[in-house]
């Protein structure tokens, strides 16, 4: 059913309320101009709408114009008809020629290429992939290949065209403004037929076939039905010249919709003409153009009103304009023969059938205009209702039953009533009291009054023929033979929340609803809960009922919301799972705050129609209706657009970017854009999206109702696009095209660069090795050069001072030694001659260790510790003094400068002339031990000693050597070569002399 026809033959206007129509012009949107000439939904959803300036693809909500430019200019193209022929290509015919759109390659087709005008009145395909063209000047045949043309010459009755429709049975229908026409067999034949009466002009503007095979034909002012013959006629003589009909389009329910000049749209059903109201104050519109997409919306394209979208509606909210009161709906029960009892906070009771309410007889003479809290409708027809003060009413047939305190009720104020199967009314008067009446009596129950604690605020029938009974506290009475019991089965589950719904629906399972805790339901004695933090839309449900489908429905207090019975059974089977609830309508049921009542809010008629007490009115639902399809709806990725260019479109399937081929984006890519839309026109703006590129994106991204996603600059590499929406079951669809697209790494960055970096680095580093390394080792062999030309300066001077000093130093020696024979030793002479052969001898001594210090030869730690035992045994002989070595078993090979060996044998030396001359020794050990590290030389002795606060100098004054420094230039030779000279002593104990020297090529080096 549409919004704004009439509901159960009342005229209605509804919407203001129910938002049914929407509205486009060209002043708010991209629509290229008001007056729309043409509109079809293509294969993949997309809506297309032709208008006097131009082409444009509609989504729901944006339109892309499409430029159809008929020459290098700007000229704007006026679109007289759309067609889609059997492969997917639109056809676009305009004033200025035809266009073919096959993705996003466009061609245009003039006389030039055997059109026979450029000016196209109508287009029509076929299943055989061929398009037919009707145009000013006679019809065409377009068959892949060119076009055929057709005229009066080949049976045309004008050439003038006027209309072309190929039916479902594949008959083309032509229309011209002198007649009818049909192409059969490869020939057109003239289509005679026979009318009532003749219109007001023989001008005929179009023919259709419809689902059920019948053939119309329609002029400016009627409609004709050739199959039967009949014409309707609906416009009177008097009418305007300029009323006529525009366009037709059958409905998905076999109705059919005309768009007339200056009357609006109609719907022709029952051979009856019957206008759709769009507002009371809106003036007609001249609809040109009508065609209903897949969901089932009407669009209506007109001429300077824009695009129009008319949805439809199976939710009707009733309120005046069908006799109800203005006033609070609180309580619904249904009769046997479908009436519908509707009970208000003020204003009595009513009834209603076929969209039309009053209220009920006798109930404004009895007084009815209490708090209806409760209405239920008796197995003899009884209508049974409770009020908040004026106790429980009974209306049937005229006879009239009026319950108060004083005919034996507990209070006035009824909050419940209810029929069980038996035909016994059951009904709470006060808090924990109820009510039995069967027959004419009336009877308290008092087996429950220890069981009740607060008030009933809901009474149901049991389909075993007992009752459910639910409380203020909470609390789930089960009534059966008079007898109640708790459900033990909720125990805390209900956490006490007021029980503000009862239902029992399929397979027996118990619906509960709850004011400020959401929806239980009890099945096999397993309690399961439903609220906001599970999925709940709504924290109160105030009514439950199941439709013809066994689909559930909830009056909440955020509107009414309906559950399929798929999702109801996923949600039972499987714990936790949230009830897929799908929002039918905003209207919601609120109860009244200041009164307490169990008035059923949600009900079901004999014929599936469901109805709900509602804060805005009384709502009724059209559950026979499609709009509660839960459709999938294509979901498409529109267009990409890198660096902020002109965008890629992404809808032809031929474009790159598939997985196999995917598109290159410019290598200094800064910034990328999507865009993505999904076809769903009911509801558009409750579409919800999330995007994922792999390859950056380590999940999905929600989007909510954006359709469009951005990206900063993006590493190399590959990347690939997915974006998927929201269905109105709740379920995510994933666009059938996904886009993939490759960043690519720069010539400076890819492998066979980065390996050419490498190998350069290579080279580089092993030419800078190559040539540190040979400045290295010619320095090496510079500094080894001069080492050699040192050493051989050193033996030079080593051997002069040998053979030159040494001999004459000898020669001294011996002179002075044979000078001291001839001379009498106690003469003056005798002791200058034995001074200078004893100079002489020192002399010779000193030149000896000279000449050994300066050899390269004997620049080894071997060498050394040779040359030191040898200096030892020589120098304490012919002394008092006994000297003992010991020697390390082996000698590492070491090379040692000739400095190092200098300063340590005068360290040697000077300690040596300290035992002789100070010590007053008898006795000293020289030790001499090698390591990979150091070595160390010990000289102990047993003299006298000294007192030594430190093992390096005693406080007093230094020992031996010249000017008494001996011990501290002992400590300054062994720190120049980069050891240590510690002495140890104690007055009476003796003292030694330890030398210690590093053996380590840094040393070494340093030496």
């Amino acid at each position: 059913m549409f919004f704004a026809t009439q509901v159960r033959g009342v005229e209605t206007d509804l919407t203001e309320r129910a938002k049914a129509m929407r509205v486009w012009r060209a002043a708010d949107s991209h629509l290229p101009s008001d007056s729309i000439t043409a509109i079809i939904q293509a294969r993949d959803g997309f809506i297309w709408v032709g208008t006097d300036a131009g082409l444009a693809r509609f989504d729901g909500v944006k339109f892309t114009v499409i430029n159809l430019s008929a020459s290098n200019t700007n000229n704007l193209v006026h679109v007289t008809a759309l067609s889609e022929d059997s492969n997917g290509n639109l056809w676009v015919g305009t004033q200025s020629g035809l266009f073919e759109l096959t993705g996003e390659k466009t061609r245009h087709f003039t006389k030039q290429q055997k059109l026979l005008d450029d000016n196209i009145t109508s287009l029509a395909s076929d299943n055989k992939g061929s398009v037919w063209i009707g145009t000013k000047s006679g019809l065409n045949l377009w068959d892949g290949k060119g076009f055929e043309p057709f005229t009066t010459h080949e049976g045309l009755s004008d050439e003038q065209v006027a209309g072309v429709n190929v039916a479902r049975s594949g008959a083309v229908w032509i229309t011209t403004r002198v007649g009818m026409c049909r192409f059969i067999n490869g020939h057109i034949a003239p289509y005679e037929f026979q009318t009532e009466s003749q219109g007001r002009s023989p001008e005929y503007l179009g023919a259709y076939e419809d689902r059920r095979g019948n053939l119309w034909a329609f002029g400016d002012t009627y409609l004709i039905n050739l199959a039967e013959g009949k014409r309707f006629n609906y416009f009177r003589s008097s009418e305007s010249a300029s009323v006529r009909i525009w366009s037709l389009c059958e409905g998905w329910d076999g109705r059919l919709w005309i768009g007339t000049s200056g009357r609006g749209l109609f719907c022709f059903e029952d051979n009856r003409f019957e206008p759709v109201i769009f507002d009371k104050d809106r003036l007609p519109y001249d609809v040109r153009a009508i065609c209903e997409d897949t969901e089932g919306n009407l669009w209506l394209g007109t001429s300077g009103g824009g695009l129009i979208q008319l949805r439809p509606q199976s939710a009707f909210i009733l309120h005046e304009e069908q006799g109800l009161p203005d006033s609070l709906t609180t309580a619904l029960a249904v009769g046997a023969a479908g009436q519908i009892y509707v009970g208000f906070q003020r204003g009595g009771l009513y009834m209603g059938t076929a969209g039309r309410f009053d209220q009920l007889e006798d109930s404004d003479r009895l007084g009815i205009q209490n708090y209806v809290s409760s209405i239920c409708v008796g197995r003899d027809g009884t209508v049974w209702a409770g009020t908040l003060g004026g106790g429980l009413y009974g209306l049937r047939n005229g006879r009239e039953i009026h319950f108060t305190t004083a005919d034996g009720l507990a209070d006035d104020i009824v909050t419940a009533v209810s029929c069980d199967a038996a035909g016994d009314v059951w009904f709470s008067a006060g808090e924990g009291v109820i009510h039995g009446f069967s027959g004419d009596k009336l009877t308290r129950v008092d087996s429950i009054q220890s069981m009740l604690k607060s008030t009933v605020t809901a009474m149901i029938p049991s389909s075993s023929g007992g009752l459910w009974i639910g409380t203020q506290d909470g609390q789930v009475l089960y009534e059966e033979h008079g007898r109640f019991t708790h459900l033990k089965s909720l125990g805390n589950s209900l956490d006490r929340a007021p029980v503000s719904a009862l239902y029992e629906g399929d397979q027996k399972l118990l619906w509960i609803g709850k004011a400020g805790d959401g929806l239980s339901c009890v099945a096999n004695g397993v309690v399961i809960n439903w609220n906001p933090v599970n999925g709940l839309p709504a924290d109160t449900v105030a009514g439950i009922v199941e439709d013809n489908q066994s689909n559930l429905w909830l009056a909440t207090d955020s509107g009414i919301y309906r559950v399929s019975r798929s999702d109801v059974r996923k949600a039972l089977g499987s714990r936790g799972t949230p009830l897929a609830c799908e929002l039918a309508s905003q209207a919601k049921t609120l109860s009244d705050s200041s009164a307490i009542s169990a008035g059923t809010r949600a009900i079901s008629s004999p014929d599936g129609q469901l109805w709900f007490a509602t804060s805005e009115g009384v709502l009724n639902v059209d559950t026979q209706n499609s709009g509660y399809v839960n459709a999938a709806f294509p979901v498409y990725l529109e267009s990409a657009a890198f660096n902020g260019q002109a965008p890629l479109s992404l809808l032809d399937r031929t474009s790159a970017g598939s997985s196999s081929n995917p598109f290159n984006s410019p290598v200094d890519l800064k910034s990328l854009e999507f865009h993505f839309t999904a076809l769903n026109f009911s509801a558009p703006e409750e579409v919800q999206f999330r995007h994922k590129l792999e390859g950056n994106d380590p999940d999905w991204i929600d989007d909510a109702g954006t359709r469009s996603a951005r990206y900063g600059k993006l590493p190399y590499g590959r990347y690939l696009f997915h974006v998927a929406a929201r269905t109105p079951d709740g379920k995510w669809q994933e666009a059938s095209r996904t886009f993939a697209f490759i960043v690519p790494t720069p010539l400076y960055f890819q492998t066979w660069a980065l390996y050419l970096y490498v190998l350069t680095a290579v080279a580089l580093v092993a030419g800078i090795v190559r040539l540190v390394s040979h400045r290295r080792l010619r320095i090496r062999l510079v500094r080894l050069e001069q080492q050699q030309s040192l050493e051989r300066e050193r033996m030079r001077i080593a051997r002069d001072m040998h053979d030159e000093i040494g001999s004459k130093l000898t020669k001294i020696s011996f002179l002075s030694e044979h000078a001291q024979v001839d001379v009498k030793s106690d003469e003056p002479l005798a002791k200058k001659i034995d001074s200078i052969a004893e100079t002489s001898r020192e002399l010779l001594k000193t030149m000896d260790e000279i000449v050994w210090v300066v050899n390269p030869r004997n620049d080894t730690l071997e060498n050394l510790t040779t040359y030191l035992t040898h200096y030892a045994v020589e120098y304490f002989q012919n002394t008092s003094v006994q000297c003992e070595l010991k020697l390390p078993k082996e000698i590492p090979h070491y090379p040692l400068s000739s400095e190092a060996r200098h300063n340590l044998f005068l360290a040697f030396e000077e300690s040596l002339n300290n035992v002789l001359k100070h010590s007053g020794a008898t006795k000293v050990k020289v030790e001499m031990a090698a390591s990979v590290l150091e070595f160390e030389l010990k000289i102990i002795d047993n003299g006298k000693g000294f007192e030594t606060t430190s093992p390096v100098e005693s406080p007093g004054r230094e020992h031996g050597g010249r000017g008494g420094n001996g011990l501290k230039n002992m400590r300054q030779r062994l720190t120049a070569i980069g050891g240590e000279c510690l002495i140890l002593s104690n007055s009476g104990g003796g003292t030694a002399v330890i030398m210690r020297i590093p053996l380590d090529a840094k040393t070494s080096a340093k030496t």
